[in-house]
C-alpha cells in the first residue's frame, strides 16, 4: 500500500468557509482526462485506463480525492490522495514481457524497477507541484 497511495496535506488559516469547488475542478481538469464527482467537502476524480494520447501527469494515477476539513482552531486542512495502482499494473505487464522475451528473470526484475520506480518518482515530483498550485485555490 505504501507505493500505491500518495498523500499531500497542508494546513492554512481559515479564509474560506466553503470548498472552492469550481476552482478546484478547473485545476484538476487542466491535469488531463478525468471524471470528476463532487462532495460537500471535496471532489473525487477517476482517470480512464485507455484513451491517453501521451504519458501525461494523470496517466499513472487511477483515482484521487481532494478534501478540505475545517478544524475547531480556525485552521483548514487541505489533503490530496492519489492512488497509483495503475503504474504497478503497467510496469508488471511490461516486466513480464521483457522477462519472457529475454528469457531472464533478472531482466524482468530490472524492467519492473525501472518502469515502476522511475514513473513513480516522476509522478511524486509532479504531484507535489500540482498540489502547490491547488493550494492557491484556497487562499484569498
Amino acid at each position: 500500500m505504501f507505493l500505491t497511495l500518495v498523500r499531500y496535506q497542508t494546513s492554512l488559516p481559515q479564509t474560506r468557509h466553503v470548498f472552492p469547488g469550481k476552482e478546484v475542478e478547473r485545476v484538476v481538469a487542466s491535469w488531463g482526462r478525468s471524471r470528476i464527482s463532487k462532495a460537500s467537502n471535496g471532489i473525487s476524480f477517476t482517470v480512464p485506463f485507455w484513451g491517453h494520447r501521451s504519458w501525461y501527469f494523470l496517466a499513472p494515477i487511477d483515482q484521487g480525492r481532494i478534501t478540505m476539513n475545517s478544524g475547531p482552531d480556525g485552521v483548514v486542512t487541505i489533503r490530496m490522495d492519489l492512488s497509483m495502482i495503475r503504474i504497478l499494473v503497467v510496469a508488471g505487464v511490461g516486466s513480464v514481457v521483457a522477462g519472457v522475451l529475454s528469457q531472464s528473470l533478472q531482466t524482468g526484475s530490472v524492467a519492473f524497477l525501472w518502469l515502476a520506480g522511475g514513473n513513480w518518482l516522476v509522478t511524486l515530483y509532479r504531484a507535489r507541484s500540482r498540489f502547490n498550485k491547488l493550494v492557491e485555490c484556497f487562499q484569498p
